[in-house]
């Protein structure tokens, strides 16, 4: 891993991680180490959390794809190891956040509708 390239983004984006059944096998062990590791992780890097969930659904069968994943969020760890949060003793007790509100709103309509086109 340490001669490997850094990558722009945790995860393909549109790609999606799924039970691989037929798959080889890799050491449990190992994967939960990594995943355990990059769980300790998300504490600073919240930017982590969403990828770090995805391949620890596969925590009790892992296969050589949940490893790939699970690498891949190494070499983009690789690349951004300026990025997180410090917490400083004694510092100051603001804290700044910016979103898109836009965005919020469309999704929660989207979710809406959802929920009430289920029901």
């Amino acid at each position: 891993m340490d001669k490997s390239n850094f990558v722009r983004n945790p995860i393909v984006p549109g790609c999606k991680l799924m039970k691989d059944e037929g798959g080889i096998k890799v050491d449990k062990t190992n994967y939960k180490q990594i995943v355990g590791s990059l769980m300790y992780l998300t504490a600073t890097r919240p930017d982590m959390m969403f990828v770090v969930s995805l391949i620890s659904r596969y925590m009790e069968n892992p296969t050589e794809l949940h490893l790939q994943a699970a690498k891949r969020v190494l070499r983009y760890l690789k690349g951004t190891s300026g990025f997180g949060i410090f917490y400083r003793k004694g510092g100051d007790d603001e804290f700044a956040a910016y979103t898109d509100m836009i965005m919020l709103e469309i999704w929660m309509r989207e979710k809406v509708l959802q929920v009430m086109f289920f029901y």
